[in-house]
């Protein structure tokens, strides 16, 4: 094991970095990604009146749809949970159990 440097974290980490932007598509991070981003993020009529005040409208609008898109995924998560404890206290506890047949066609 070679010892610690600075310089050979400095190279460890470069290297890692250039591993990582060979396997992402060409220009993820170029201005023309980020000019398209910032150019969904502008609010619509009425609200872009005013120059000064529509970016902040579209930045808040952007991170209000980050934030309601995490609540539905923990409320996913909250309803996937309260249903798998459900099965388990219909099949363990009380015993029910709920079994299916193929449907076969009539003949």
């Amino acid at each position: 094991m070679q010892p610690f440097s600075w310089e050979s974290l400095v190279r460890e980490v470069e290297r890692f970095w250039d591993d990582v932007q060979a396997s992402l598509p060409e220009g993820l991070f170029s201005r023309e990604t980020a000019t398209e981003v910032v150019r969904l993020t502008r609010p619509v009529e009425p609200f872009n009146s005013l120059d000064f005040l529509a970016p902040i409208l579209g930045l808040a609008g952007a991170l209000l749809g980050v934030l309601l898109a995490g609540v539905a995924l923990a409320s996913l998560g909250t309803l996937l949970t309260s249903l798998l404890a459900l099965g388990f206290l219909l099949t363990e506890v009380y015993g029910v159990t709920l079994e299916m047949d193929g449907f076969v066609p009539p003949t």
